[in-house]
């Protein structure tokens, strides 16, 4: 992939890390895709990754449902002292 952009005030100062960034996620989705073609199976680093991101999303699940579950049990005990 290629791309020609030109920035200007603050987009110059961060162009560089842009580049390099945009360098590399450019490189590993060539190799996803690369992979992806030859074997009819996303590569390994994908599905690490999404596995690692759906683990992540349980584990917010759950601590906001642990959150809630204490908040309202707090509110309950609140409530029945009045």
């Amino acid at each position: 992939m290629d791309a020609d952009v030109r920035l200007t005030g603050f987009g110059r100062l961060v162009g560089t890390l842009l580049r390099l960034y945009l360098a590399r996620v450019g490189r590993r989705t060539g190799r996803d895709l690369e992979a992806l073609l030859e074997t009819g199976k996303p590569s390994r680093a994908k599905a690490i990754a999404v596995h690692c991101a759906r683990r992540i999303t349980l584990d917010r699940l759950v601590l906001g449902n642990a959150a809630f579950s204490a908040a309202s049990g707090a509110a309950l005990t609140i409530a029945s002292t009045w």
